[in-house]
């Protein structure tokens, strides 16, 4: 789907993908920012396990990746939303964080 987009007088046709894409991009950035400011106060009671982030705050935790997705498709209809692994030494997954079908 192009959406018309007008800048100056100028139409410009942006790709709903394309906006979809970016807005999520930013989401998982900004998610996993905030997720390495808090990493420490995660680590002792939720080591090993997968916090589900969205809006840059931590909603819940769950025991595996696929669980914490599915968690995250309950709650958000929009998909805009990341997971990340409690672990000492985070992993960024970046875009990838959504990759757990």
């Amino acid at each position: 789907m192009l959406i018309p987009f007008f800048v100056l007088g100028v139409n410009l046709e942006l790709r709903m993908e394309d906006v979809m894409l970016d807005i999520l991009k930013t989401e998982v950035d900004h998610n996993y920012d905030f997720f390495q400011r808090n990493i420490t106060n995660y680590l002792c009671e939720h080591a090993g396990q997968y916090v589900l982030l969205k809006n840059k705050a931590a909603i819940n935790f769950y025991d595996g990746p696929g669980e914490a997705y599915r968690a995250g498709l309950d709650l958000y209809s929009d998909e805009i939303f990341s997971i990340q692994e409690v672990t000492v030494q985070p992993v960024d997954l970046g875009f990838m964080s959504l990759a757990f079908a």
